[in-house]
């Protein structure tokens, strides 16, 4: 009985593990989109001190998100890419359009 828990235990460890380690490698970015190709859109990244374009390349294993696909995106919407490196390259693991909240009206008395 005790090394069937500790088998478990031990799977646990090494599934949350090796989430862990998948999880680290991924980054994401928040920006707007520039440009839009068949494998790569450009993203316009605004950060307080600094305004950059950054190309995401977008493959089959990409996953388009909250009723995002490739077709639906357009220039200047707002997106967020979680992205990994390969060889030196970003390359796109999800992209979600960002939905800005507009403020509510406010009641008159």
């Amino acid at each position: 009985m005790k090394r069937m828990i500790l088998g478990a235990l031990g799977l646990v460890l090494l599934a949350s593990s090796t989430a862990y380690a998948l999880w680290g490698q991924q980054n994401f970015l928040q920006g707007t989109i520039k440009d839009i190709q068949s494998n790569m859109i450009t993203l316009i990244v605004e950060e307080p001190e600094n305004i950059q374009e950054v190309a995401i390349k977008i493959n089959d294993q990409t996953n388009f998100q909250e009723s995002a696909s490739l077709d639906s995106l357009q220039e200047g919407d707002k997106v967020k890419v979680d992205y990994k490196e390969e060889g030196g390259q970003k390359v796109a693991v999800a992209i979600a359009k960002v939905v800005e909240a507009k403020p509510q009206p406010q009641e008159r008395i």
